[in-house]
């Protein structure tokens, strides 16, 4: 049977080799389960740990599969002591900025484990963090714990919201109140 080789880690073995090896099967079945166009941006990232002499074999590349999979199918990383959430739009990230920086360089290749890639994945996930906590303290600024509007107020507001038999309003405010009640509805109108 003809050889097929991997375009992206150029290992190379026959179709038969390929669909018996169990954890390789599984690890790419379940990776192209999840997204087919992120399955090989994954498989080109594979790529980076194959030694520059040698050809990857099917149990190098199963396992180093088969360490991603679990955290991109439960869309999470734990890093460092602390779990952090990771979407597969943080997955592509990820992968495409390690593609990137070996393209341009950046990285002493083949890499030996994920500990980098985990690195950048938390880069982004802390910045998709502090995006969440602006947006919701700039929420919590401009408004009341009941969801009311706290911004600027004005007099006319108040006034025509205030009910002065609730608040056990004295006679003469009361009289105030629907004096300026009155202008404020003049006013208004002119």
């Amino acid at each position: 049977m003809s050889q097929l080789q991997c375009p992206a880690c150029g290992a190379e073995m026959s179709l038969d080799v390929l669909l018996s090896h169990t954890a390789l099967r599984q690890a790419t079945f379940e990776l192209l389960q999840m997204s087919l166009p992120l399955g090989a941006l994954v498989m080109r990232y594979i790529a980076l740990f194959r030694p520059a002499k040698n050809r990857m074999g099917a149990d190098r590349m199963a396992k180093l599969v088969g360490q991603l999979v679990p955290d991109m199918q439960r869309q999470a990383i734990t890093h460092r002591g602390r779990d952090w959430d990771m979407p597969l739009e943080g997955w592509r990230a990820g992968f495409e900025a390690m593609l990137e920086k070996a393209a341009a360089g950046k990285l002493t290749l083949p890499l030996d484990t994920h500990a980098y890639l985990y690195t950048v994945l938390v880069g982004l996930a802390d910045k998709l963090e502090a995006g969440q906590e602006e947006s919701t303290e700039h929420q919590r600024r401009n408004r009341g714990g009941d969801g009311t509007n706290l911004g600027p107020v004005s007099l006319a507001d108040v006034v025509q919201k205030a009910e002065p038999r609730k608040l056990g309003v004295p006679a003469h405010i009361k009289e105030q109140l629907a004096d300026l009640r009155q202008r404020t509805v003049l006013g208004g109108a002119a």
